[in-house]
């Protein structure tokens, strides 16, 4: 099970670089994004320094929520993917 982006404890640059896939995003929204998951801002706090509504900031995280959700998943069948090849030449050279 993939757990959701935490507020306060996602790295900046893993922040950017997920904002970084959603062009579309106002520069406000990806402020707001960057203080609430990499420095702990909560919701209220972004949404009224940033001039945010509240139900379009939750569908901002849940979006960059569902990439960072399909970039893990993305991680975990190439790690098996190589992990299989890796078996399969082993098992070649025997």
């Amino acid at each position: 099970m993939l757990l959701p982006l935490v507020m306060g404890m996602e790295p900046e640059e893993l922040v950017r670089l997920l904002l970084s896939l959603h062009p579309k995003f106002s520069d406000s929204t990806k402020k707001a994004l960057i203080k609430h998951l990499a420095y702990g801002w909560d919701e209220s706090t972004v949404c009224s320094t940033y001039d945010l509504r509240l139900g379009n900031f939750e569908r901002s995280l849940e979006t960059l929520n569902e990439t960072n959700h399909k970039i893990e998943l993305i991680k975990v069948i190439d790690s098996a993917h190589l992990s299989e090849k890796s078996e399969t030449s082993l098992r070649l050279a025997s």
